[in-house]
């Protein structure tokens, strides 16, 4: 096992990359609210079926990435991608409730910051307004919407930040693996995502027995 992880480190780190993003980055388009029934309810906060569905559709492409051709109905299936999406956007919502708890607020500079610095708004190193614009209208998005879900994202990134800090203050390491070994990084970061993701499971049931969490299985059985 560790001469695997040796073997495969960078590609190691890089899934761990993808885990984090997956499961903190997903933005939707607006919603017709008119036309569309609710799915989830986080306290006051609704959730509609087209934004379900977006968000789902999201979590499908990331999984067809993984898989490539061997990505079916089957897999599909397996991996239950509705339950995924379900509480991915439960989660995110009960951490942005967290935030407004935690008076955890995002400027208008670090909002821009943030864009600036999005690659896919960039081209040779620099911010392109008209590339950010052509994105955002491809994805039937307009300027003020992206700008207040990137506010909520990088609110549920703070939350997120402050839980990792609290599960990387004790770390114990295996007796057995001594601090020169060549595997001792590698394994310090599973140890300490495998905390954070404990810590963070915790936090978000604390949540949930807090807040009012409504979802209608019905509408996607």
């Amino acid at each position: 096992m560790l001469q695997f992880m040796r073997q495969h480190a960078k590609f190691f780190y890089v899934f761990l990359f993808l885990i984090i993003i997956s499961f903190i980055f997903f933005y939707v388009g607006p919603m017709d609210e008119g036309n569309s029934p609710i799915i989830v309810e986080v306290g006051e906060k609704k959730i509609y079926m087209d934004e379900y569905w977006k968000a789902y559709e999201n979590i499908r492409e990331y999984y067809r990435e993984i898989y490539k051709d061997k990505f079916d109905a089957e897999i599909e299936k397996t991996l239950n991608l509705k339950e995924i999406a379900i509480n991915r956007i439960v989660t995110n919502e009960l951490l942005l409730a967290a935030s407004s708890r935690l008076g955890i607020a995002v400027s208008d500079d670090e909002i821009q910051e943030s864009i600036i610095n999005e690659p896919t708004f960039q081209r040779n190193g620099s911010f392109r307004k008209d590339i950010y614009l052509r994105v955002l209208e491809f994805n039937r998005m307009t300027p003020q919407f992206f700008e207040t879900q990137r506010r909520q994202d990088l609110m549920t990134q703070k939350v997120r930040r402050l839980l990792a800090l609290a599960s990387e203050s004790d770390v114990e390491m295996p007796e057995n693996i001594g601090d020169d070994n060549e595997s001792y990084d590698i394994i310090k970061q599973s140890i300490i995502m495998n905390q954070r993701e404990r810590l963070i499971r915790a936090y978000i049931s604390g949540l949930r027995k807090q807040i009012t969490v409504k979802i209608h299985y019905e509408l996607i059985a």
